[in-house]
């Protein structure tokens, strides 16, 4: 979290209330360190009312004292799980982050405080759209987008720095838009957001983007479009898969691989989706298997490729994933949750299908009986 300079308050009749505000911001992150969050709080709500009345008095002075406090209980208060407390405190931000005076625009003030800016925008764009103001939400992520500096063209070498908060902005304001039916828009702040991606060192924001922007393409059935995206994802993730600082590499590879080969196996390409589903399982196995969440995702994985399998004559290894897709969906389904007895279902009626095509009776109308229970229909032919 960020800390008030010392030197914020030259010395003058003011200087033991400012330094008061700084000691109490900066004592702040000794005790959030120290896992007292609630006297972290007291101290910064002490400190912001202090940091109020310097601004009013000297906005020169003291807006970055008044900005930094604010920007630290908004934090303080998220951490110790009252993000509910927030949205005043950004929209308080956002406010004392414009206006400036002739002063500050020449010594730098704005320029310091434009990245606190941005951040407050951002957060108060996810805040609203947690709160159900899903309008509100679209009106900040559209000017922390539009107030982000902008790339170069060509690109300057510094342009990679200014281009990761920029593509922040867009995959947010993309999905936002996307949340709000607002579809052609959303597409195209996607497309703009892996533009700028490009730009970057760091290649795994590009393929967040181009993960974002292909499965928004899938849902159009613009399919074409979809597996070029996608196919770009999962090119850069396959480079980030093992590297232990990148811990969503490989979840985003398991599923830009899986929508990958949907794509193609609805432009009827499934020879060149099977290895994409058989990425996409490959990686799910090398997750946490204990994670509910993992072995739902792998569970589906199989059931895709089973699917596209049996469109390419593979018979015998369609069966042999539905039946281990069965075995995942089995455990939940019988504690009762409603989705997974709909996916075991499914499953099921494709299994015993798929054991008859192979000539193995006895085991088909085993699965076929449990399938019929499930489906509460006749087990008969």
């Amino acid at each position: 979290m960020t800390e008030v300079s010392r030197s914020a308050s030259p010395p003058d009749a003011d200087e033991l209330d400012a330094e008061t505000v700084v000691a109490l911001v900066n004592g702040s992150h000794d005790l959030a360190a120290a896992g007292r969050m609630d006297e972290a709080v007291r101290d910064l709500r002490r400190a912001v009312p202090a940091a109020r009345r310097l601004f009013d008095r000297d906005p020169v002075r003291y807006r970055s004292v008044l900005v930094v406090a604010l920007r630290n209980l908004e934090g303080r208060l998220a951490a110790s799980g009252r993000a509910d407390e927030t949205v005043p405190l950004l929209k308080e931000i956002v406010a004392a982050t414009t206006g400036y005076r002739d002063e500050e625009l020449a010594n730098g003030t704005r320029d310091s405080l434009h990245g606190h800016r941005i951040g407050a925008l951002t957060r108060l764009a996810r805040r609203l759209r947690a709160a159900g103001d899903l309008d509100g939400a679209i009106a900040a992520a559209t000017s922390a987008r539009d107030e982000s500096p902008e790339p170069a063209d060509p690109p300057a070498p510094d342009d990679a720095g200014k281009a990761e908060p920029l593509v922040a902005c867009e995959l947010l304001l993309g999905q936002l838009l996307e949340e709000a039916g607002r579809v052609d828009e959303s597409i195209r702040v996607g497309e703009s957001a892996v533009a700028h991606a490009r730009l970057l060192a760091d290649t795994v924001q590009l393929g967040d983007a181009a993960l974002d922007l292909g499965l928004r393409l899938l849902v159009q059935d613009r399919l074409d479009d979809a597996a070029g995206r996608l196919r770009q994802a999962v090119e850069v993730y396959r480079d980030h898969a093992d590297d232990p600082g990148r811990p969503d590499a490989r979840a985003n590879l398991a599923v830009a691989a899986n929508r990958l080969g949907v794509a193609l196996s609805m432009l009827e390409r499934d020879g060149e989706a099977v290895p994409y589903f058989e990425e996409a399982v490959r990686q799910h196995r090398r997750r946490d298997p204990a994670d509910p969440e993992v072995r739902d995702e792998l569970a589906g994985s199989l059931r895709d490729l089973a699917v596209c399998l049996i469109q390419v004559d593979r018979d015998a290894e369609a069966v042999a994933a539905l039946a281990e897709s069965a075995d995942l969906y089995r455990p939940p389904a019988r504690d009762g949750s409603a989705f997974h007895r709909r996916r075991l279902t499914e499953v099921l009626n494709r299994l015993w299908r798929g054991l008859a095509i192979l000539d193995r009776e006895e085991e088909s109308a085993s699965v076929r009986a449990e399938w019929s229970a499930l489906a509460e229909v006749s087990p008969s032919p």
